[in-house]
């Protein structure tokens, strides 16, 4: 989900028809354990404008705004 990978920040995104890139990032995080970490509480931080409390009221707000639109 490139919406919540943010390359090199929190994880990598990479093509999924390239196995051997695949594999060398994964041999990549799984060895630097300092780097998974880091990625680790990044991901933390970025998920956390994607909670389901933050989902409903981003919807809550579209539908009002289109309830009052339409007056």
């Amino acid at each position: 989900l490139p919406e919540l990978i943010h390359d090199t920040e929190n994880g990598f995104l990479f093509d999924i028809r390239n196995i051997k890139e695949l594999a060398q990032k994964m041999e990549y995080i799984f060895s630097h354990e300092p780097e998974r970490k880091k990625m680790g509480t990044e991901s933390l931080a970025i998920i956390q404008h994607h909670s389901i409390q933050k989902m409903v009221e981003q919807f809550e707000h579209i539908y009002k705004r289109l309830l009052s639109a339409k007056k």
